[in-house]
């Protein structure tokens, strides 16, 4: 009897390890303040839930990875990646009758590049810009775009990558008005101004191998 108490006991805690291992798996991550929902949830199978009042919403599946915006003017709440490509989550109204909400979803840029194991999107938090995002995309031989709180405000084609700069909007600081820079294949560097994205410029009199040998040359980020 004491064995067999034992080894029920053993199979029962290996039960409960997986049961925690699954659980612990799963990503939940808090909505944002003007966000219907309070919490996202991605279970580790790819179904994507929002919760909302009492009630957990599914929103897709197939859901790889997902990130909150933060910027408080961005329409939409969430980015997603589904199947390679880039998606967003708009806000919703709280229906009547204890339901859950329609989810307002849209795919913004298909096929996103990786580096490093990593999908090549970025979200902007600061208010002090016009673009609230940006991704680089697998087509048009690398294609750039950054987007406001409704649309693409500027795109560019023949990319081969990009950084957003951790010095926008910082006050004495070289090359503060520009939100992020991006390297063309043919090495020239294009330099995106953060609140008028249609003025942004191309530095024709110079090549550069990458964004870090262009960020030394420039001294950006450094003490006017």
């Amino acid at each position: 009897m004491t064995k067999a108490l034992a080894t029920a006991a053993l199979a029962l805690t290996v039960f409960a390890g997986f049961s925690s291992t699954a659980q612990a798996e799963d990503v939940v991550k808090q909505a944002r303040s003007n966000d219907v929902a309070s919490e996202y949830v991605l279970e580790d199978d790819g179904d994507f839930y929002r919760k909302v009042g009492v009630h957990t919403c599914q929103i897709t599946t197939g859901v790889e990875e997902f990130k909150i915006s933060r910027h408080p003017n961005d329409s939409a709440m969430v980015y997603f990646m589904k199947g390679g490509d880039l998606w967003v989550l708009h806000n919703a109204e709280i229906p009547g009758h204890g339901q859950c909400p329609k989810a307002s979803k849209k795919m913004i840029l298909p096929d996103i590049a990786k580096a490093y194991s990593k999908m090549r999107y970025t979200l902007v938090n600061t208010i002090k810009t016009t673009i609230v995002n940006a991704a680089m995309s697998t087509q048009q031989n690398g294609l750039f775009v950054a987007w406001d709180n409704t649309h693409a405000v500027f795109q560019a084609n023949n990319v081969a990558d990009y950084l957003m700069n951790t010095c926008y909007g910082t006050k004495g600081k070289v090359y503060n008005t520009y939100v992020a820079f991006v390297l063309t294949d043919d090495n020239k560097v294009i330099k995106v101004k953060g609140k008028s994205p249609e003025k942004s410029v191309v530095d024709n009199n110079n090549t550069y191998e990458s964004l870090q040998e262009f960020k030394a040359a420039n001294k950006v980020c450094t003490d006017y």
